[in-house]
């Protein structure tokens, strides 16, 4: 991906020799009988399928300017020069879970938030008018419904250059309660359980991670999550 950031290769100290093998070899190569049980898990998962998982972001969009020191809409008011900031230290780690589709709030704080990783990426936002803060709340059935569609879309979403594709979702906080219920509805209960469910829910420029099993007996079926605070 374009967007790829180059990852500093360890010292030479560090590693004596480096060699593939087969997962049965590499198990007896483990040293530490406690490191053999994870591993256990690990290759139960792989022959599964279940390793085989798709990134839906959650971003809430960086530090915008406060309502009372901005004299223009809602619609334009912009992100802070930290918020800019931000939003450029995100594109490593979208980068790292291999979004190739950005979809946002049209609202201009939220899509300052991906602007960064787009032009990067060379991949155009997609502006969704549903879930701003004044259409989510007049119609959250209407913004629970696109939600629901972009996490659908996974199912068939496919990248040229190989690879599973991600995408990222940049709302504003008051629709983040939305966005959870679908994914709660997608997920079971030891997952849902780990969902924030106390507002702010996400600070400002924090990522939630779902990662999403798109062919599931049961549908698409979010099967772990995990936040994310870039730090500057």
């Amino acid at each position: 991906m374009r967007a790829r950031i180059g990852v500093k290769r360890c010292s030479p100290r560090e590693v004596d020799r480096a060699v593939w093998v087969s997962p049965e070899q590499a198990r007896t190569l483990l040293t530490r009988s406690s490191d053999r049980a994870p591993f256990d898990a690990l290759t139960d998962l792989w022959d599964e399928g279940a390793l085989e998982t798709k990134a839906f972001v959650v971003l809430r969009h960086a530090r915008a300017k406060k309502r009372s020191a901005w004299k223009g809409g809602e619609v334009d008011r912009p992100l802070t020069a930290q918020g800019l900031h931000h939003a450029v230290d995100l594109t490593g780690t979208l980068s790292a879970f291999g979004v190739d589709r950005v979809a946002s709030s049209p609202w201009e704080r939220c899509m300052a938030t991906v602007r960064p990783y787009s032009e990067l990426a060379d991949t155009p936002v997609e502006m969704v008018p549903e879930i701003t803060e004044a259409e989510a709340k007049r119609s959250p059935a209407q913004a629970r419904r696109v939600f629901a569609k972009l996490l659908l879309g996974l199912r068939s979403s496919k990248r040229a250059s190989g690879g599973e594709p991600g995408t990222v979702v940049c709302v504003h906080r008051p629709v983040l309660p939305l966005l959870l219920e679908v994914l709660a509805e997608r997920a079971p209960n030891r997952v849902k359980a780990l969902l924030p469910s106390v507002n702010p829910y996400l600070r400002t420029g924090e990522m939630l991670v779902a990662h999403v099993l798109p062919r599931h007996r049961r549908g698409v079926r979010v099967i772990a999550v995990e936040r994310h605070r870039v730090p500057r």
